[in-house]
């Protein structure tokens, strides 16, 4: 009775498209995106939305070994990504090539699995 708050359920693409929350204090993102930019983006977006950063806090619910996964192969693609874009003097690009050859490897194998159902993350077979 005294206190109001407010549980505001938004999809996190949407956003930044004229939302605009000043008093945010707390956000949780529970929905992933498998591309790292769009996974940061999502992450900054509160802070656009009018909030002063001192006082907002973001928090990320990872519920099942897939989401695991999926923050892995984003911080390794974010990594490959950076490495070949922005080589550091005396560290070998071919190494930053071999994580992103992994991360592509790993995404194509679970797409292309023979005889998967799309259910099962496989495309099955092709017509």
């Amino acid at each position: 009775p005294g206190c109001r708050q407010w549980l505001v359920l938004h999809e996190a693409r949407c956003l930044g498209l004229g939302t605009a929350l000043p008093l945010v204090t707390k956000v949780v993102v529970f929905d992933s995106e498998f591309s790292p930019t769009a996974d940061l983006a999502t992450l900054r977006r509160p802070l656009r939305l009018g909030s002063p950063a001192a006082s907002l806090q973001v928090y990320r619910i990872v519920a099942a070994p897939v989401e695991e996964r999926l923050l892995e192969l984003q911080a390794a693609a974010g990594q490959a990504a950076e490495g070949v874009l922005r080589p550091t003097p005396g560290k070998s690009v071919s190494v930053a090539s071999e994580l992103l050859e992994d991360v592509v490897r790993a995404g194509a194998a679970r797409l292309f699995r023979p005889g998967g159902s799309e259910e099962e993350g496989g495309v099955g077979r092709f017509p």
